[in-house]
């Protein structure tokens, strides 16, 4: 299954500047339980890791009242179109089969937002492939407050939910087509992320998840990539002007790319080492 193998490496790189360390584990957010054990490079970068960072605050967004302000977020305003009106009979028809394969009726997402349905989706297709097991994130962070590490986050969860809910600036209709079109090859699409990811090639991390990002939806990727990598960086400029090694467990897809935070720290003039 997983065919990069032969990369043999890791999605955790340890980036060096002036003397001082950061680490930088590249994670999915749910993963299989075959995907366990973990890659021994995710403990070093936990064990050398004196601040644990995450992209939100975990515990946070796992709360009651999180689930309740992103419902709010994702729901259509009395004024915006429901999302019926917004598909043609066509897509409509499409997203309606596509769901009704997982138990999921189309009609219980008309007040909210295109984003709100992909989601859902998104993550039922995950699930019927074996995607029941916590992600890295979820991991680390429970033996990160286990252990009592110190643990801190590069966004609060308002932001996350401002970014999920841009993804409805798209013209729900095109991005509907597109999403229905990429989950025709979703098993063969999720192996070679999986590959990608255990073995940290971003080349192909680049070739099948962040190219096609860009070309496709410009806006949404400068949005849900781009600028938030932008402010990332400025954070690990603070990290790295401390003697504390800090250990960043962001989206894998975060590292790659031109825009990634593996090349553009290396623009920046700091080390930056793949572990093996």
């Amino acid at each position: 299954m997983f065919s990069g193998l032969v990369w043999a490496k890791s999605s955790v790189w340890k980036a060096s500047k002036d003397g001082n360390d950061i680490y930088l584990a590249g994670t999915m957010h749910i993963l299989t339980n075959e995907d366990y054990p973990l890659p021994n490079q995710f403990n070093e970068a936990f064990q050398k890791g004196q601040l644990i960072t995450f992209e939100t605050d975990i515990a946070t967004v796992a709360s009651i009242e999180f689930q309740r302000n992103f419902l709010n977020a994702m729901a259509l305003s009395a004024d915006e179109p429901r999302l019926m009106q917004q598909l043609t009979k066509e897509t409509r028809q499409a997203l309606e089969k596509k769901l009704a394969s997982h138990a999921i009726p189309l009609t219980q997402f008309n007040n909210f937002k295109i984003s709100m349905v992909l989601l859902n989706l998104a993550l039922a297709e995950y699930r019927a492939l074996g995607f029941t097991a916590p992600g890295v994130d979820a991991t680390f962070h429970q033996k990160a407050v286990e252990q009592n590490k110190a643990i801190a986050a590069l966004e609060t969860p308002e932001e996350q939910i401002n970014f999920l809910a841009s993804m409805s600036d798209a013209n729900a209709e095109q991005l509907v087509r597109y999403t229905l079109k990429d989950l025709e090859n979703m098993p063969d699409y999720v192996s070679q992320l999986k590959s990608a990811w255990r073995t940290g090639n971003l080349p192909l991390f680049t070739e099948i998840g962040i190219k096609p990002f860009m070309d496709d939806y410009p806006h949404i990727y400068h949005i849900i990539i781009k600028a938030r990598n932008d402010n990332w960086l400025a954070k690990i400029d603070e990290y790295i002007q401390t003697a504390e090694i800090e250990s960043l467990f962001v989206g894998a897809l975060h590292l790659a790319g031109p825009d990634g935070l593996v090349a553009q720290l290396k623009k920046q003039g700091y080390e930056v080492q793949q572990l093996e």
